[in-house]
């Protein structure tokens, strides 16, 4: 183990050096490896499986209630013949016997044990269980990835999200069905990004703030998409030191643990199908207002009689001028014209590029799901085999998601359960299509290249043929160099399209193995090993019909002065760029449990182990001039050459873009842990748990101090104090907790590493910048977590849930801060900041009708206060503070959440000419310049955090024989979002803006009714940014919203003859259904105010089958 920290992170490889990388030394035997080992593990799956389909007899079956209440109950042990089943969640059964007659034994935890009698005449049962007076508790198991034990024993903070709620939303992606159920947890939607998923509010600054993602007991780093839904058993959610801290340096921002189904039980071949389908509504464009196509027509028309785009006429790099623009110089040139132009104009004023896009760019999105499960088996060998298929049609055209999956296990028990083996193989296969857009954008005259295209552009005629728009250049220079020999240099969107394959291939396999050995009858040894492999290839090819390589050829066509003779610095052909990255990761774990109960008094239960991760990935970025892609050969390009730009004979010093390196990470971590708690007399329980991680991440003097992460906590079950036998009371138990977890950074390390860039603009050559400096006391942030927590069951579990309060101190949190200038280096990254985040969660359930119809709810309400509480970083203007409006970037300050709203005083409007009031030294002013000269960040007005600070949701479930309903309501508050509106200045520079142009003040009396100032016809930037960064455009953004809703119906073949245990189950689910109340008056969606469109409502029906 000497050389196992050895291996940098982040080592950017050139070209040359690819064959000296460790991962590519290795592939070979890595490859024979895998075969082996995957032939073997199928060779075995398919003996167990030949094996239990030949098994023959009877099958015993029917369903396990409670003898109080009626109702079913789920995790019911059936035994015989050395044979076992557990009822699933509605209390149903089957077992296969050889005997003809007989009994078979039926227990569960907190109602008393029995004996069945059966014989050639009864093979189908209703049992009902009489509740165990002694123990009243129904116990919940929790799986930690190293262990699962009852939820009763434990002192974390722990969250279960069992099949039947899992499979509730109907979903593709694993981490979307936990939204809105799951106490804690919540996605911060909106701002203009993917939704980021928080497990107790955020302890990081420069870090990732995700959660621990851990699959069938180890941490899982792929893509969680590449893992169907249907393949998950259960998740549990760790959120405290307790529970999380066994996962040590990387479980600071809480852990997810997936358990995938597997098959432990006896029982005839089982089949089961799920298959639904979801469609939803086209997107509508019109959510996000614009400004009218006659009002920026007209803004254009007035900055062109001004002399505005006189520059941009006589542009030497011939940026692109909008059609009004051209409509006005042709008018001006042409003047016997005018009326033939006017029209044109008049008919331009008509359009809405918006309906163009909902048309030809957006459709109706439809999703389709199947799920095939086969499992079965003896007393000594159970099988599973699962696959599934997913075809997703997103809506934007020509995007899609097409997912593969297939999974195959079995166990193996020897000597009477005393040894145990093993194995299970997952592979899954995505493809990514992204070929469509949602929006256009071109290069407008400011030079800007991702400009929104203007309101009023078309894309297809009258007659529904494609149109060409605006994009580089201006259309009178594309018009006049049309002959000269280079390609069609117009972008028609809707044909271009279909010129580009953008293309993802993204594979997933995870093979594992165990073995388990149950040494004594209070120790089990037991060792696991995962190995896992990950790869993704994105092909994006632009043939040569695209206008990406038409333009990429044209621009650098270079003339010869003399002949006139054309030559091509890039080659024709297609151009074909080529992301291609592999991670490759070994698991092993080695690991010892301990329980023992004596005189019924005492119990304790432990483990410890070792485990190792070796971790390794590669990436490949490539780019292919001239390829073609019938051979799938490229031509060659001079990358050190300077070349004129075919339209701007001055641009001399072009270079051809150079795409073309590596880079590799290793990264290796190794670990001592263990756990033990002690409980006695079912009233008091002690828990503790220690580990120490070391990685080539951290620095020599952080692995040599062998820093422990741990854990304490304490439990009290009040139930089974003689001083609380109180009726209505079924159990109280209070729990306190308190350790240190952490949370690594993998994108530093605490060696020198540097990155090669692209060459040189000036030279051509490759070209180097330091990434990290030397930093051998580089460590993981520290969480250190209390957790204090009382769960509470009445009335008969009428009415049950927990109610917990917690507090998190980041320490050594991940931060920059100045270095000195002597170094080469302005900032420093390492551990030099604090953070604290507390809140509490409070979570009921109810059951306010129990007979013929059943009703149930579940309420969660979570609060989560975060702030920084050390920073020495730079320091930021109230610019930097006031522009992170969406929440995208964090500028710490102390006391404050890091994602913070601020803005500046707000005066209103000056009746007399709708001048923005801004406010100076305390005063009303209208000195603009002065206002913004002196402001600082005590100037400003702190709201708030722009995520919600108290959160949650209320689902209800409604049964009535073979009908469910269920319906989710969830609700957030205490945060705040900015307002979109109108930039005076895109306007003033001819880019359109937000539809709030159109609510400007006009005329005295304005003010009474609107805030958006008047327009002025000269850039007055001072004057704009005391509006638009002002609190008038500042909301509160608490809302409630129907999230979901749900519908289920059984049908009743138990009334088959059959003896096997059939089911067959329809549903209907809608989801995103929008707003119920908003705390605003705005017209916006709190949490999608930045956005151009709102989720889109869909709708799905489905059938779930067991036979």
């Amino acid at each position: 183990m000497k050389n196992f920290y050895k291996g940098g992170r982040g080592l950017c490889l050139l070209q040359s050096d690819k064959h000296n990388h460790p991962t590519k030394q290795t592939t070979r035997l890595k490859s024979l490896w895998l075969n082996a080992y995957g032939l073997l593990l199928i060779f075995v799956s398919m003996f167990s499986l030949s094996d239990a389909w030949a098994q023959s007899g009877r099958t015993l079956s029917g369903v396990v209630r409670s003898a109080a209440e009626g109702q079913p109950l789920q995790g019911v042990s059936i035994r015989t013949d050395q044979r076992q089943a557990i009822t699933d969640k509605d209390g149903r059964f089957q077992i296969p016997t050889s005997q003809q007659e007989g009994s078979f034994e039926v227990k569960h935890l907190g109602y008393k044990t029995q004996q069945i009698a059966f014989d050639t005449r009864f093979t189908v049962f209703d049992i009902q269980l009489e509740a165990d007076e002694s123990y009243i508790e129904e116990v919940e198991i929790v799986n930690t990835g190293y262990q699962s034990i009852p939820k009763e024993r434990a002192t974390g903070s722990f969250v279960q999200v069992d099949n039947e709620l899992f499979n509730r939303r109907v979903s593709t992606n694993v981490l979307d069905r936990l939204a809105d159920v799951t106490p804690g947890l919540i996605f911060n939607n909106g701002k203009g990004a993917a939704a980021q998923m928080r497990i107790r509010g955020q302890n990081t600054i420069r870090s990732d703030a995700s959660a621990l993602i851990i699959v069938d007991n180890f941490p899982y780093e792929g893509d969680i998409s590449n893992i169907n839904p249907n393949d998950v058993e259960s998740i549990t959610v760790l959120k405290d030191a307790a529970a999380a801290s066994i996962w040590g340096a990387r479980a600071g921002n809480g852990v997810i643990v997936i358990t995938t189904k597997r098959n432990n039980i006896t029982q005839q071949p089982k089949v089961t199908l799920n298959a639904n389908t979801t469609f939803g509504q086209r997107p509508d464009l019109h959510y996000q207002p614009l400004i009218s196509s006659a009002d920026f027509i007209d803004i254009e028309q007035m900055l062109f009689e001004k002399g505005f785009y006189t520059t941009y006429e006589n542009s030497l790099n011939k940026v692109p001028l909008n059609p009004a623009v051209e409509l006005f110089i042709e008018k001006r040139d042409n003047p016997e014209r005018a009326e033939e132009i006017d029209g044109k104009i008049a008919l331009l004023k008509t359009y809405d590029i918006r309906s163009d896009y909902e048309k030809f760019l957006y459709q109706s999105p439809l999703m389709q799901q199947y799920a095939l499960r086969m499992e079965g088996g003896n007393s000594n060998n159970q099988y599973y085999a699962s696959i599934g298929f997913d075809k997703n049609r997103t809506e934007v055209i020509r995007n899609n998601n097409d997912r593969y999956s297939a999974t195959l296990g079995n166990r193996i028990v020897f000597f009477g359960d005393k040894l145990q083996l093993s194995t299970q193989a997952a592979f899954s296969q995505r493809k990514v299509e992204n070929n469509g857009f949602g929006s256009l954008t071109y290069s407008s005259h400011r030079g800007v290249p991702s400009t929104p295209l203007f309101p009023y552009a078309r894309l297809v005629d009258e007659d529904g043929n494609p149109l060409a728009v605006t994009k580089d250049y201006r259309v009178s220079y594309l018009e006049s160099v049309s002959n000269d020999g280079l390609l069609d240099w117009s972008y028609i969107p809707l044909l271009d399209r279909d010129n580009n394959d953008n293309t993802t291939i993204g594979k997933d396999l995870r093979l594992d193995a165990g073995i388990t050995y149950k040494l004594l009858d209070a120790v089990t040894l037991s060792a696991q090993y995962q190995y896992w492999s990950g790869s993704t290839v994105t092909r994006g090819l632009n043939n040569l019909d695209s206008y990406f390589t038409r333009n990429e050829i044209n621009r650098l066509t270079q003339r010869d002065p003399l002949t006139g003779n054309l030559s091509y610095a890039i080659p024709m052909g297609s151009i074909l760029d080529i992301n291609d990255g592999s991670t490759h990761a070994h698991n092993l774990r080695l690991q010892a449990d301990f329980s023992h109960r004596l005189q019924d008094v005492h119990e304790i239960n432990g483990l410890g182990g070792y485990e190792i991760r070796d971790q390794q990935m590669v990436g490949v970025q490539s780019r292919l001039y001239g390829y073609d892609e019938r051979v799938g050969v490229s031509q060659s390009v001079n990358y050190k050459g300077r070349f004129t730009s075919y339209f701007n004979p001055y641009n001399t010093y072009n270079i051809i873009p150079y795409v073309d390196r590596e880079i590799g990470t290793v990264d290796r971590f190794r670990s001592v842990f263990g756990n033990i708690a002690y409980t006695y007399d079912r009233r008091y329980t002690a828990t503790g748990s220690l580990r120490f991680d070391e990685s080539n991440l951290f620095g020599v003097n952080t692995n040599q101090k062998r820093v422990p992460l741990y854990s304490v906590g304490l439990g009290w079950n009040l139930t089974n104090e003689r001083f609380l036998k109180v009726n209505g009371i079924d159990r109280l138990h209070l729990r306190a907790t308190y350790g240190k977890s952490g949370n690594v950074n993998r994108s530093m390390t605490a060696y020198t590493t540097a990155y090669y860039n692209m060459q040189d603009y000036l030279t051509g050559l490759p070209m180097a910048s330091i990434a990290t400096p030397r930093n051998p006391d580089l460590r993981w942030e520290k969480i250190t977590t209390y957790n204090v927590g009382l769960d509470f069951s009445l009335l008969k579990s009428r009415i049950f849930g927990s109610v917990e309060f917690y507090n998190k101190d980041g320490s050594d949190v991940i931060s920059q801060m100045p270095s000195p200038g002597t170094s080469g280096i302005k900032l420093l990254t390492g551990n030099f900041s604090a953070t604290n985040t507390r809140g509490v969660e409070v979570m009921i359930n109810t059951r306010p009708i129990d007979k013929v119809i059943r009703w149930s709810n579940q309420f969660h309400f979570n609060t989560v206060r975060d702030k920084v509480t050390d920073y020495n970083g730079p320091s930021f203007t109230a610019l930097n503070l006031m522009s992170n409006s969406d929440g995208l970037t964090a500028y710490p300050i102390e006391g404050r959440p890091l994602w913070a709203l601020y803005s500046m005083p707000w005066g209103g409007l000056d009746s007399e000419n709708g001048d923005p009031i801004g406010y100076l030294e305390g005063q009303p002013s209208k000195d603009y310049t002065a206002i913004m000269r002196t402001l600082s960040v005590d100037g400003l007005i702190y709201h708030g955090s722009v995520r919600p600070t108290w959160y949650g949701s209320f689902r209800n479930m409604l049964e009535w024989r073979r009908f469910m309903l269920s319906f989710n309501i969830s609700y957030r508050g205490g945060y705040y979002f900015k307002k979109p509106t109108a930039s005076y200045y895109d306007l003033l520079t001819g880019i359109s803006t937000h539809g709030d142009f159109e609510r400007s003040w006009q005329k005295q009396g304005d003010e009474q009714h609107t805030q958006v100032p008047s327009f002025q016809e000269t850039i007055n930037t001072p004057r704009a940014q005391v509006y638009t960064y002002s609190s008038v455009l500042i909301h509160r953004a608490d809302h409630i919203r129907l999230q979901d809703i749900r519908v289920e119906y059984e049908l009743p073949l138990e009334k088959l003859r059959t003896d096997r245990n059939m089911r067959l189950r329809v549903y209907g689910y809608a989801n995103n259904l929008g707003l119920l109340w908003k705390k605003s008056k705005t017209e916006y969606d709190p949490d999608y105010a930045s956005v151009n469109y709102l989720p889109v409502k869909t709708f799905s029906i489905g059938l779930n089958a067991t036979l």
